[in-house]
């Protein structure tokens, strides 16, 4: 199946790259399940293959409708189930934004957090299964291969962490334990880079009109859409910290979750894997305030790019996002999930940089 080209000079559809993502995930994961095909004139079809022969202007039509609600679907998932660091911007983007050019500073935020959750599962994954990244190289931003080092990637460079992910997807790919790597699409993660064009432009946004403010909203909307409709497994990606194992239940934990975008305190018992659980009774205090991914029974470390701190109040816990490491003063930036408030810390026992150099080791 595929959709038919446009003509001469039409401007880019903002749904081209939906459809023929959801025509790829048709063909991989839904068609090997349907049962025998009908024939046409002798030639065995499925319903949309039908369709598109057929019809192709119907197919085209029924195609970019079913694209139009799947974004709005992946939208909403995002807001409800996603973690938080996603949950919260994609929300306020599309809910509370008091003008256009707020709206548009909240999804910049989306699209980062995107990229920083990315980078924290395939490294998290890595570092619980062992996995070492020696000699991985990455295309730089100026198109030569750069060998990836522990330093790296602390980058504050959304163009090199981007870069990053499409190498590590590229070395990873085929790592029967890396389960994680298989449902992140590359021409996904290069797609976030037409999100990063548009962060590049945000100094000259200022100074727009509110109806050209509205229009890179819309574009901004639809290339987020994309990407949370591309990594839809996030919604089963628990960030959480854990508070102990649950007495009387065995393989039971614990579990502060920090995922969609109500910031109310959420407290889960799941059932987790034995290697898993074994490693969260293992952290010590110290590092209690270290969040964690949790998905499926299995627990990684979503250290050094997230951490939490106890809200004053001691209701819940804040989340902070990785945003740059100050190398000069030993300083590291993080930006508070769902404030504009930045907190620099020192290295400590629970802010740990360090704890990248064993991928490397």
């Amino acid at each position: 199946m595929s959709t038919p080209a446009l003509p001469a000079g039409t401007p880019p559809d903002p749904l081209e790259w939906r459809r023929k993502f959801l025509e790829r995930k048709y063909r991989e994961d839904y068609l090997p399940e349907l049962h025998d095909p009908f024939e046409v004139d002798g030639i065995a079809l499925q319903p949309a293959e039908a369709l598109e022969k057929c019809r192709p202007d119907q197919y085209h039509i029924a195609l970019t409708e079913y694209a139009r609600r799947q974004g709005e679907e992946a939208l909403e998932n995002a807001c409800n189930e996603f973690p938080a660091p996603i949950a919260i911007p994609v929300y306020r983007a599309l809910n509370s934004a008091e003008n256009e050019l707020q709206r548009l500073f909240h999804f910049r935020d989306t699209a980062e957090a995107i990229i920083v959750v990315l980078l924290a599962v395939i490294l998290g994954k890595c570092r619980t299964r062992g996995v070492k990244l020696t000699g991985t190289t990455f295309p730089s931003p100026r198109g030569t291969p750069e060998t990836l080092t522990a330093r790296k990637l602390l980058t504050d460079s959304v163009a090199h962490r981007l870069a990053i992910l499409d190498g590590l997807l590229t070395a990873l790919t085929g790592k029967a334990d890396l389960v994680c790597i298989a449902h992140i699409p590359l021409d996904a993660v290069r797609r976030l880079s037409d999100l990063n064009d548009i962060r590049n432009d945000f100094a000259h946004y200022e100074a727009m009109t509110e109806l050209e403010a509205a229009k890179v909203c819309q574009e901004m909307q639809e290339q987020i859409a994309d990407a949370l409709l591309a990594f839809e497994w996030l919604a089963e990606t628990e960030l959480v910290t854990f508070s102990g194992a649950v007495t009387g239940k065995p393989g039971i934990a614990k579990f502060e979750v920090h995922s969609g975008s109500t910031q109310n305190k959420n407290i889960k018992e799941p059932k987790l894997e034995g290697a898993a659980l074994g490693r969260c009774l293992g952290i010590v205090t110290d590092h209690l305030s270290r969040p964690l991914f949790q998905c499926n029974g299995d627990v990684f470390e979503a250290t050094p790019y997230f951490h939490t701190e106890t809200d004053p109040r001691g209701h819940r816990r804040r989340l902070w996002l990785y945003k740059r490491r100050i190398w000069h003063s030993s300083e590291t930036e993080f930006q508070v999930i769902g404030e504009r408030e930045i907190r620099k810390v020192t290295d400590t026992v629970a802010v740990e940089l360090k704890v990248l150099d064993e991928l490397f080791s």
